[in-house]
């Protein structure tokens, strides 16, 4: 039997690649009756306490907040229900403790193809959630 997936998590970078996986997403949340999250994790620049950085990522977070609302805004037109999350930390982290704590049923990610040759590249930030997510995770090879 196939599990139900109500919550599903879409982690966003604001690229086209993603449009499949929002595609995706809306489809299966239309059938299962499933809200989807989208979320986005902006990465902390270090130092912390420096007002131009601070600055800077107050602009990175409102630019964030707008693309995630258009990309919501999308799905909401076919019908599903659809929440934001914008967080800053450490994107795997922060991706996997959301799913944790919001209780996602599936995680649905872009990812690319590993092939032979490639096989010696660092583990890409896909493949890091998979092994580390506490649900099911759905990579789209796209």
């Amino acid at each position: 039997m196939l599990a139900e997936y109500k919550h599903l998590l879409v982690p966003l970078d604001f690229t086209s690649k993603h449009d499949e996986v929002l595609s995706s997403a809306g489809e299966m949340a239309k059938v299962n009756d499933a809200r989807v999250t989208l979320i986005h994790v902006i990465e902390p620049i270090e130092p912390l306490e420096d007002s131009a950085i601070d600055t800077f990522t107050e602009q990175l977070v409102r630019d964030a907040e707008k693309h995630l609302n258009e990309r919501a805004h999308r799905l909401r037109d076919d019908g599903v229900n659809v929440n934001i999350e914008n967080r800053i930390g450490k994107r795997a982290k922060e991706i996997v403790a959301f799913s944790a704590e919001g209780a996602v049923d599936m995680i649905l990610l872009n990812s690319h193809t590993i092939t032979p040759e490639s096989s010696d590249r660092p583990i890409s930030l896909s493949y890091q959630i998979a092994l580390l997510a506490p649900c099911a995770v759905l990579l789209l090879k796209c």
